[in-house]
């Protein structure tokens, strides 16, 4: 892997166990890109935050996965 996506969920209390059940089902389907890397909840400190960690190999790969989950015709970056 040479390039690294984290992503923070911030859920509702008592819906973390939910949303992993969810992320972890969404992640197995055979169009999503990406390598999960890892995934935790929060214990201490800011709770209710899920931290998702994929790997790519290249960034087109990268960008062909966050256009497939974020359909906006726009980017504020750009």
């Amino acid at each position: 892997m040479r390039l690294f996506e984290r992503i923070t969920f911030t859920v509702r209390v008592r819906t973390v166990t939910d949303a992993l059940v969810r992320i972890e089902a969404e992640l197995a389907k055979p169009e999503v890109g990406g390598v999960l890397m890892g995934c935790w909840a929060s214990e201490i400190g800011q709770l209710n935050q899920i931290a998702v960690l994929r790997g790519y190999a290249d960034e087109h790969l990268r960008h062909a996965e966050r256009e497939r989950y974020l359909p906006a015709t726009f980017s504020p970056l750009q």
